[in-house]
């Protein structure tokens, strides 16, 4: 073979990947938007499977109560269709569960893909020969479908989180403090001291979010405790949220549970904490999550936080939004 002709099959096999390649950016960039509003889900499904105990599966693991909220609210606002009814107009939604239940089935099995309609969309099929089969399979995997849609949900917010984050915050963050959250445009970087950091923003009158960052000196390893965060957490809040009267400082609701979960994040140990916050001496009151975890190269303790005062409003939304910062959390090398 000689030196003429390799030169033109590299070339060949080269302008034919590229094209290829191209051709499916470009079909990828030619998908609509998802619809939906977040935390929806669409369920295709016929009512004959849906009446045999499937669709009460189903909502006790989409619309379980979301912990830590001040009043009751689902994981995930969900609607049903039917097969036959699952036009092109609903196909761009952005959370899909799909079902098929035959015969022709060999065993249950759960696919999942993503962008198959829309941009960004996420879509899960479950497969069964039966009902019973479905029902099993979908008891089984309830909490995995669960923790997949939030991941969905998650990912989308902190895609946008980082392609239109507030650089002047991201700057400060990294320069005092030797670390990074992909905040957004909209918030203010209202307080800095030594070891604390209130980030807020205001949506309209009533809604508020904001983000706080605080850390001190990994000491104790009981740290990683809810006790011991809790008390860190409340010790924090006094000394630098005070309330609109005297006397009165931002605090953990005692009254209601705190849920502690721990997890790993981008390769890191991560306790989280799940409550509602007060107003000692005062009425106001709203959602919190916090992350925490140990930044090695600095011996600290780092905390992120998230909480929404939203009176008269779901919290749920605000809640997931301020969240998906706190999954960004990154430590400078």
């Amino acid at each position: 073979m000689n030196n003429k002709f390799l030169n033109y099959l590299i070339f060949s096999t080269l302008f034919i990947s590229i094209f290829f390649s191209s051709c499916k950016d470009s079909m990828e960039s030619l998908k609509p938007n998802i619809t939906g509003k977040p935390g929806s889900v669409l369920i295709v499904i016929n009512q004959n499977h849906w009446d045999t105990g499937i669709g009460e599966t189903f909502d006790k693991y989409l619309k379980e109560a979301q912990k830590g909220l001040p009043q009751a609210e689902p994981l995930f606002e969900v609607s049903r269709i039917n097969v036959n009814s699952f036009k092109s107009n609903l196909r761009t939604h952005r959370n899909i569960i799909m079902t098929k239940i035959s015969p022709d089935q060999q065993k249950p099995e759960i696919d999942i893909k993503r962008d198959v309609w829309a941009k960004q969309q996420f879509v899960i099929t479950i497969l069964a020969p039966d009902v019973q089969s479905f029902n099993k399979l979908l008891n089984e995997k309830g909490l995995v479908i669960v923790e997949l849609l939030n991941k969905a949900e998650k990912d989308r917010l902190i895609e946008t989180y980082v392609k239109y984050q507030d650089g002047e915050i991201r700057s400060k963050l990294q320069k005092k403090h030797n670390l990074s959250l992909a905040v957004p445009k909209g918030y203010t970087y209202f307080q800095d001291t030594a070891n604390f950091v209130w980030i807020k923003r205001r949506n309209n009158q009533d809604v508020r979010q904001a983000i706080l960052v605080y850390y001190f000196n990994y000491t104790d390893t009981n740290t990683f405790t809810p006790n011991y965060l809790i008390n860190k957490r409340d010790y924090f809040l006094k000394r630098f949220l005070p309330g609109y009267h005297p006397g009165t400082y931002m605090a953990t609701q005692k009254l209601d549970s705190v849920y502690f979960k721990e997890f790993m994040n981008n390769g890191r140990y991560t306790a989280e904490l799940r409550g509602r916050w007060t107003i000692v001496n005062d009425y106001m009151g709203g959602p919190f999550v916090s992350f925490t975890q140990l930044d090695e190269k600095r011996n600290r303790v780092v905390t992120v936080e998230g909480h929404v005062y939203a009176p008269n409003e779901d919290k749920q939304k605000f809640l997931r939004e301020v969240e998906a910062v706190l999954w960004t959390l990154q430590f400078l090398d």
